[in-house]
């Protein structure tokens, strides 16, 4: 069956920013590249395949289609994707009831064979409810939870200190941050490394 691409596309991804792999070029033909890359390789579908990968996230397709952070990662996450002979599906709701919702419905009705999730929180009930239901899944970003489960993160701490220790090799002194806020991890960890600046 040819590939749906009618669907409208709300995303959020990762990628090690210390990479020395060649990171993806975006343009103002971004938008439009994501929805064709490989060929076709990046399904984007409402029609319950089981031999897809569920993204679940809270973006817009405003926020989405203007930051090249998501576009980069969703056009490296694809191709991966596909040469596993998995789609990719995309799901999104609002933090709190609708989003567990779809994550309920999700799981329920068997669309996908796993979950990418990312902006973790500190306390975070999708990840507590994954690994209740033993679907598997990839965090990008880490919460509170002691429990152990798959994920990978940037150093946010170490990043924000340096930009702050910057900063004051320039003569700055009060240095504010402008963070998102404190419900998320990384939230928590910029943070933690704009405190560790010294001055």
């Amino acid at each position: 069956m040819k590939p749906d691409f009618s669907c409208s596309v709300e995303t959020t991804s990762c990628r090690d920013s210390s990479s020395s792999e060649p990171k993806p070029k975006i343009t103002n033909d971004s938008p439009k590249t994501v929805c064709t890359a490989s060929s076709g390789r990046i399904w984007m579908n409402t029609l319950g395949r089981s031999d897809s990968v569920a993204f679940l996230v809270e973006e817009t397709e405003e926020r989405m289609f203007s930051d090249p952070f998501f576009l980069g990662m969703l056009a490296a996450i694809g191709p991966l994707l596909a040469e596993a002979g998995l789609g990719l599906v995309m799901m999104s709701g609002r933090p709190g009831p609708e989003e567990m919702r779809a994550y309920r419905h999700l799981v329920e009705s068997h669309r996908g064979e796993g979950v990418l999730l990312a902006r973790t929180r500190r306390q975070d009930p999708r990840i507590t409810y994954l690994l209740e239901r033993k679907i598997p899944f990839v965090a990008h970003g880490r919460t509170e939870t002691r429990r152990a489960y798959a994920h990978l993160d940037l150093d946010g701490e170490t990043a924000f200190r340096l930009a702050a220790e910057r900063l004051i090799s320039f003569g700055h002194r009060r240095i504010g941050l402008i963070n998102a806020v404190p419900d998320y991890m990384f939230a928590l960890h910029r943070a933690a490394g704009w405190r560790r600046a010294p001055g």
